[in-house]
Parts: structure tokens; sequence; C-alpha cells
């Protein structure tokens, strides 16, 4: 029993120094994570010194870039970067960057390329990284301008209020006061505004981008109350149209919805300037109303217009494009204007032929229109220093008019009456080479100035080439035979007549119609037809000019 206790009290092993065999790996791999760590970390710290000497490179190479590299060169000099030391390298290069913010090396190009290339010694392995940094600005990014083509003018024509009323108002859904509208012509609101106002209708909605709310879904309703709400925090008085049972607000029932992209279109890297861009209110409300109608045929039983010799008048429009807003650098181009419209006035009127009595033509003559519209492209832009300003240069499509309407002119000869069938044909169309328009900053610029016109208006529908009217005696009642030779002499002196009286008539009803009724509906509407009425925009054109973009993409 002895030799057993003995036995279980002999002393175990001793396991000191166990932990630390252990804990040595441990505190290596520690250290070397730390060191990792740190070279690391020091990596990150001079990419991002890299690449700031890169972006200042490239920005100032952008102002010239045939001396690119020169000035690329003397610009890393500048922030501390030794373009001389082993490893390191400094590259700029001219080219010109696509729709897809690609660079693609040009030797005409406007854009520079900037590549940083330096080398970095690691504190803990034996081993060094290289560094590589673009970036890529252009000066002509820098210049943005804008313009809306096809603008409304600044008054409207309460004397026309049944005209505007039935075709705007149908398009709105309801039997809107156009005219009660017209001090809107003078107020404006920018882009930013609107789009805080439209996500505080809708908690759910962000504009994050200004793509975003230019391709978001809008109801003519939510639209007016969000402008209504910009124009009430501006301290504009004209707020109040909008409220009330009888304001815009409540005379918009119709419930399509629409995109403000499909009036404005703004270019990449030109956010800012679309944002604080003034807009025009009226412009805004009725290409909103004309993008909600869509492609649908207004079409108006009698526009209620007075027109001398004239019954009635019809209208049948379709408006294909509104007026366009284009904000961005040189270069870019908007269309508007294309349009289809038919007139139908509804004549009686006198005319004058030798031999027939009280001779008076009457009938539908249906004029019918259709234009391609115009495209206004930003053509220059001209930094204030002190002076500036940009130019459009304005293509006018072809406009093409025509007239076919089947007449009929009664009179009598002798006391015996008489009647023809007459048919009045003729086209016309206008075309114009492209003409610039030139606007100073700021005092022709929007809201300051009004817009400027090019091309020609009235349309000139009464100068139809080839209008003319050829026609023959329909019959007679039966002609005593006494008088039967003196009857038939007259009137075979007096057909040929009855063609250019016919013709001659209907002139001022067709010259009526342009200045009565066309010019008037198409320049509320703000559709450029024939002519364009083209408003510079101030867009920030300041704060953007001659500032390079940057960094456009690093590639």
């Amino acid at each position: 029993m002895l030799h057993l206790r003995a036995h279980r009290r002999r002393p175990r092993r001793s396991e000191q120094g166990a932990i630390l065999v252990m804990a040595v790996p441990g505190i290596f791999l520690a250290l070397a994570a730390i060191a990792l760590s740190v070279d690391l970390g020091r990596q990150a710290v001079e990419k991002r010194k890299d690449q700031s000497v890169a972006d200042a490179a490239a920005q100032d190479a952008a102002r010239d870039p045939a001396n690119a590299q020169s000035i690329a060169l003397a610009a890393v000099g500048r922030n501390g970067f030794d373009a001389g030391a082993a490893g390191a390298s400094v590259v700029a290069e001219r080219g010109k960057v696509d729709a897809s913010r690609v660079f693609t090396a040009d030797p005409t190009g406007t854009a520079v390329r900037v590549t940083v290339i330096s080398q970095m010694s690691y504190l803990f392995v034996p081993m060094k990284q290289t560094l590589t940094a673009r970036a890529v600005a252009q000066m002509g990014g820098g210049k943005q301008g804008a313009f809306t083509i096809g603008t409304s003018l600044a008054s409207i024509d309460t004397s026309k209020a049944t005209l505007f009323n039935g075709v705007l108002g149908k398009m709105i859904g309801g039997n809107a006061d156009i005219v009660g509208w017209q001090g809107l012509v003078n107020s404006h609101i920018t882009l930013e505004t609107l789009r805080q106002h439209l996500e505080l209708l809708d908690a759910g909605v962000q504009f994050g981008t200004v793509d975003q709310l230019l391709t978001s879904d809008i109801t003519l309703a939510k639209f007016s109350q969000a402008t209504a709400a910009a124009l009430n925090d501006q301290g504009d008085s004209n707020a109040s149209l909008f409220a009330g049972p009888a304001g815009i607000t409540s005379q918009m029932t119709n419930t399509s919805t629409f995109r403000l992209g499909d009036m404005i279109k703004v270019a990449q890297g030109s956010d800012a300037a679309a944002l604080a861009a003034d807009m025009d209110v009226f412009g805004l409300l009725t290409g909103s109303a004309m993008l909600a109608n869509g492609t649908n045929v207004v079409n108006v039983p009698n526009i209620g217009v007075t027109i001398p010799n004239v019954g009635s008048t019809s209208l049948s429009l379709k408006v294909i494009e509104v007026p366009q807003t284009y904000i961005g650098p040189e270069g870019g181009s908007v269309s508007t204007g294309q349009v289809q419209l038919t007139l139908t006035p509804v004549v009686s009127a006198p005319i004058s032929v030798a031999g027939l009595t009280g001779a008076t033509v009457a009938g539908s003559v249906p004029v019918a229109l259709t234009s391609a519209g115009g495209t206004g492209t930003l053509t220059t832009v001209t930094c204030p220093n002190p002076n500036g300003g940009e130019r459009v240069t304005v293509d006018l499509k072809p406009v093409s008019s025509s007239v076919s309407a089947p007449l009929t002119v009664t009179a009598s000869v002798l006391g015996v009456a008489v009647t023809y069938n007459v048919t009045t044909t003729g086209s016309g169309s206008t075309d114009a080479p492209p003409q610039a328009l030139d606007f100073s900053y700021p005092s022709e610029f929007y809201p300051t100035a009004a817009p400027k016109r090019v091309g020609s208006a009235p349309l000139g529908l009464g100068t139809m080439a080839g209008l003319s009217s050829t026609g023959s005696l329909a019959g007679t009642a039966a002609i005593p035979p006494l008088l039967a030779a003196t009857v038939n002499a007259t009137l075979a002196t007096a057909t040929p007549l009855v063609g250019p009286a016919v013709t001659t008539a209907l002139k001022p009803v067709l010259d009526n119609l342009d200045t009565l009724v066309l010019k008037p509906l198409l320049d509320t509407l703000g559709v450029s037809v024939g002519a364009a009425d083209v408003t510079a925009l101030k867009a920030n054109l300041v704060a953007s000019c001659g500032q390079p973009r940057h960094p456009i993409l690093v590639n």
C-alpha cells in the first residue's frame, strides 16, 4: 500500500513553455498581417494621390489639347509628382469621348486622357507595386448652353378665346379657359423646384437624377399641383390661377401620363445646368397637355373665329412633336413642329363675272397642312468674358399645303338661273436654308427677352402655287327661244371667267385663315410650322462656362 501511494504522488512533467511555442507563430502572423495592412493602406493613399495628380493634369491639359503632354508634365510637377523617378511616367493623349463616354485617341479631339504611373516599395516585403491612375477631361463639355425651339409668344390674343379653349381645352380633357392663363406667360420655374415638389406630392417617389425626373410618368394634375407649389414658393401671385374649382388643376381631367423628357433633352454631364434652367410655365403647361393627348387627333366642329365670307370653320389637328428644349454642350440638337392640320372653312362669297348677276361661290374648302418641323442646333457657346452668348442654327423643314374643293357657283343671266360646278385645287410648299440666330448674354436670354423668329409668318396660304378653279355649266332652267341666243352667247363669254373669279374670291379667305386662325393657334401651342421661335435660356451659363468637365471617364 505504501508503494502504491508513493507512485501516485510522483510529480507530473512540467508543461511550462508550451503556450510560448504556440504563441510565437501567431505573433509572427499578426505582425505579417499588420505589415500587409500598413502597405496596403500606403498603396491606397498613394493611389489617391496619383489620381488627384492625374485629375488636375487632365483638367489643365484640356484647356489646350494641342499641347497636352507639356501641360500635363507641368501640372504633375506643381502637384509634387516626380515624373523622372524610377518606374514613373506621365502620358497625355488627345482624343474624343463618344456618347457612351468611352475615350478614343484622336489627334483632332477636344478631350485629353492623362495616365500617371508610379512605383511604390513595400516597407515589410522586398517587392514593389506599380500604380496606375487615369483621368479624362474635356473643355467643350464645360461650356453649356440651352435653348427652346417652338416657344409660345409672350401674349395671348383674348379675341381668340374660343379657338384656344376649343383646341387646348380638349387636350386637357375639359373646357379649360386657356385665355384665363394669360398671366402665366410671365412666370417661370426651375426643374429643381419642380422636382422637389413632385417628390413632396408622392412620398414614395424620389428622383435621384435628372434622367429619372425626365423619364418618369407624370399626370397633368400632379404636374399642375407641383407647378403651383413652385410658384407659391417664389412668391409668384400666378400660383392662385391653379387653385379653386375654376383653377387650372381642377380643369385638368385628362388622366393620361406624359414624360418631361419628351420635351426637354439634357446632355450627359449637364444635370446641374438643367436643374438651374428657368423654364417658361405657360410653355410647360401647353406642352404637357399636348403630350398627355398623345398623337390623338383634336377635332373642333367650329372654332368660333369670325372670318369675312365664311360661315364656320372646322379644325382637325394632330401634333406629333411638341416644343423642345435642349440643355448641354455645343453640337446638341432638338427637332419640333411635326404637325398634321386641316382647316375647313365653309365659304359663301360674292364673285364678279361680266354677264352674271348675283354670282356667289359656296362650299367647303378643306386646306391641309403638313409640316416635318424644324431642327435647332446649339452651334456655338461663347463665354461671358466680358461678352458672351450662344448661336442656334435653325433648319426649317419643308411645309406643304394643299386645297381641293368642289364648289358651286350660282348666278343669273338675263333672269335665267345658272349653276356652275367648280373644283378649286392648289398646293404650296415653303423651304429655306439653315439660318443662324445669335443671342447676347444676358440681355437676350429668357426670362429677360422674348423669342427670336426665323422663317415666314403668316404662311401665305392665299398664295399657293397653282391655285386655280376650273369647272363647267351644270345646267340652266328652260330658256325661252327668244332669249336662248343671247343667254348662250353670254354664258359662252362668262364661263372662262368663272374659274379666275372664284380663285380671286378665295384668296382673302385663305389669307384670313392664315392670320386669324393658323398663326395665333400655332403660336399659342408653341408649334413651329413654316417658322421657328427660338428662346435662349440662361441655364447656368456663367457657372459652367469655361470649366473643363471632369472626370468624364476613368478608363
